[in-house]
């Protein structure tokens, strides 16, 4: 499920609501308030974590302000609804481009505002005409819109069917997730409409890149497989929801729902489902700015596989037309590699990966995954590292900048100057040895213009001076150590790897990735969980540039260079778990890593039209002096 894609959407529903009645009516999809009253207070709480107080005021102020003008004394401690419909007989007449244009579709909109009023001081302030089927007509609308004042709510559309509809609907439990102040749902007819609309787009987007591959040998397919990879399936699922709130203790939280199409390839996918080991996160260490763990049967990691796949065979298909005839040996053993990486390891569970950093700003990493048969998983990975050796070998053929064991299970990394001088000149080399044979297959007619030609583009090709190098060298030192070492051990029940600087040990297991884990309850088994801490990585950026020296130090802005992150509890958190043929995701971000993103988003903001200003103040002063010249 792409949450993105499916979201942006919801723009467009908004727009649907149109004006005249069909014959064969679907609901597309609807947007709930669960009250006003909560969403004031959120509204007002989120503005103040982005430092925007009066932004959040605004919104709860302005929303209460509409309803009041429109509809008299509403309830704002009920729920409002907004539905949208639309005739499907006329949408067969509508290309794939207008379907969600609101004078084609021929949409309509339903509204249920709760008001606290008598229904005959309603109908009298608001002067609303009454019909002899006991609705009532709202005065001054274009919509043509009629309502139905039943039980303390105003059910409003444009015929009484599509009220009757707004009334069964409201009387069944609403199907959230969580305590969602704003929801979307998109039922069956949006998503099959969602479906038109982006196949055409991608039918489009296709037929472009078969021209431009056409016009240029080298890209291959690529072009088109990465269309491929933006796909809707529109069979695969009957609805989508989105669901969103914000508490001072609970942070931002955005709720998402797929429902599978019985039959389809996400219902098998969610059937399958296993919950990952929770003790797999016993050996995440209580520094990790970033951890993740999950299950291979996981229903989106089978996406994300078949997308993988998808690209590797696209890339091999690039590689091969790029480097074919003048790399054999290199191209066939890049794609070897990519054919490796493509291959799922079936005996694989489940997997946990963890980074962090050192006091020293050196990063560190540690994954373990587990599997039913740890041979077979351990001998994948470890002829990937070979092949890797392979290519190495055949790209740079003297270089020690990376060097990798005979059996694939260890590699370290040499950040000296000595060694990245040597990295540095294998590249030069490859490059001018790349320019000569290409001049000499062009100039086959004129050998001495063409052996000239290649020696003037070999001379172009910039090589990066002492300072350059020893610049780019400390930098990678400063993140990976002198000498950086990754390695790979198989165990009872998997593989375990770990990479760190030779000079710095793992940090220790901890406890607190564990007891956050425990604290989750859901209806069903956890198959994705990650959390990452962008305020420490943030930290970690700074504490990088001070090891530069007082000169680096000195371009961090002030009010950062005390800066201290949130504590990774409070970092964006990820949750994926299944319930029966319901794929359902949660994405949360605590309330103080909001306020430390904002107070470096503020910063730099404010750092650059600081720098504008500078560079306007010195266009005045070029300005003055060409007017005193003159």
């Amino acid at each position: 499920m792409n949450i993105k894609k499916t979201f942006t959407l919801f723009t467009l529903l908004c727009a649907s609501a149109a004006l005249n009645v069909g014959a064969a009516i679907e609901t597309v999809g609807s947007l709930r308030i669960a009250n006003v009253d909560k969403l004031n207070i959120a509204a007002m709480q989120l503005g103040t974590a982005f430092e925007q107080p009066l932004i959040g005021m605004m919104i709860g102020g302005g929303l209460q302000q509409l309803l009041t003008t429109q509809f008299g004394q509403f309830d704002p401690s009920k729920p409002i609804v907004a539905t949208f419909f639309v005739d499907t007989n006329d949408l067969m007449s509508i290309n794939d481009e207008e379907i969600f244009n609101p004078t084609r579709n021929n949409g309509k909109i339903g509204l249920i505002i709760p008001f606290t009023q008598s229904v005959e001081a309603f109908i009298t302030e608001k002067k609303y005409e009454k019909l002899a089927n006991g609705l009532v007509k709202l005065p001054n609308n274009t919509l043509n819109l009629i309502a139905d004042l039943k039980d303390g709510n105003a059910y409003i559309s444009q015929s009484e069917e599509l009220i009757n509809r707004l009334k069964e609907s409201h009387a069944k439990p609403f199907d959230g997730m969580g305590n969602d102040v704003v929801s979307v749902t998109l039922e069956r007819q949006g998503i099959v409409m969602m479906g038109r609309m982006l196949k055409g787009a991608q039918a489009r987007q296709k037929e472009l890149l078969a021209g431009m591959t056409k016009t240029d040998g080298k890209l291959g397919n690529f072009g088109l497989d990465l269309a491929e990879l933006q796909q809707f399936d529109a069979d695969a699922f009957d609805s989508l929801y989105f669901g969103l709130n914000f508490g001072t203790d609970t942070g931002l939280t955005l709720n998402a729902r797929t429902v599978a199409r019985a039959g389809s390839e996400m219902e098998k996918a969610a059937k399958a489902a296993k919950a990952f080991p929770p003790d797999l996160l016993a050996t995440v260490p209580d520094s990790s700015l970033l951890y993740m763990a999950g299950s291979t049967s996981s229903p989106s990691r089978s996406d994300d596989l078949k997308n993988a796949i998808t690209l590797i065979n696209s890339l091999k298909e690039a590689i091969t037309a790029s480097l074919g005839e003048k790399d054999k040996a290199l191209a066939t053993a890049v794609n070897e590699l990519l054919t490796l990486l493509s291959e799922d390891p079936q005996s694989a569970d489940s997997a946990c990966l963890s980074l962090g950093f050192t006091p020293e700003t050196h990063i560190w990493g540690a994954t373990e995954v587990r599997a039913s048969d740890p041979a077979a998983v351990f001998n994948q990975a470890a002829a990937r590292g070979k092949k890797c050796s392979e290519i190495l070998n055949l790209a740079l053929k003297d270089q020690t900048f990376i060097s990798i064991k005979p059996d694939g299970a260890e590699c370290v990394t040499d950040f000296s100057e000595e060694a990245f001088k040597k990295l540095i000149d294998s590249i030069q080399l490859k490059i001018e040895a790349e320019i000569k044979a290409g001049k000499k297959a062009d100039g086959e007619a004129g050998a001495e213009e063409a052996a000239k030609a290649a020696e003037e583009a070999a001379a172009k090709v910039k090589k990066p001076d002492e300072k350059e190098i020893a610049k780019a060298a400390q930098a990678l030192r400063i993140i990976f150590g002198s000498k950086h070492v990754g390695k790979m051990v198989q165990t009872p029940t998997g593989i375990i790897s770990a990479s760190t600087a030779t000079d710095a040990a793992l940090p220790e297991a901890g406890k607190g990735a564990a007891e956050r884990f425990a604290a989750i309850k859901v209806n069903g088994p956890i198959t994705q969980y990650s959390v990452i801490s962008l305020s420490q990585i943030a930290a970690q950026v700074i504490a990088g540039i001070k090891a530069f020296g007082p000169e680096a130090q000195a371009l961090i802005p002030e009010a950062l260079q005390a800066f201290q992150p949130a504590p990774i509890a409070d970092g964006l958190t990820t949750l994926e778990w299944v319930e029966g043929n319901r794929i359902c995701q949660k994405i949360t971000v605590g309330t103080e890593e909001l306020k430390k993103l904002t107070t470096i988003a503020k910063t730099i903001s404010a750092s650059r039209k600081g720098a504008d200003d500078d560079d306007d103040d010195d266009d005045d002063d070029d300005d003055d002096d060409d007017d005193d010249n003159q």
